[in-house]
């Protein structure tokens, strides 16, 4: 019954990415943000049922928290 879910969802697959359409939402906790948009510490809070996937973009973040420099 699971596989014939994930069968529904699936957009694109290659040998390394399987592609997915968003269905669920979550909120995600991090310490800041990176020059890039990459979260420092990323961890999972909760769904949201309160909100559509097509609500959440990456500018969402963007400027969000501290922003380190990445390069080392």
């Amino acid at each position: 019954v699971l596989n014939d879910f994930f069968k529904e969802i699936i957009v694109q697959k290659t040998v390394t990415i399987t592609w997915i359409k968003p269905i669920l939402v979550c909120e995600i906790l991090y310490q800041s943000v990176f020059a890039n948009n990459t979260l420092r510490f990323p961890r999972f809070r909760r769904i949201r049922f309160d909100k559509a996937p097509q609500d959440c973009t990456i500018d969402q973040i963007e400027g969000k928290g501290i922003v380190v420099n990445d390069q080392f």
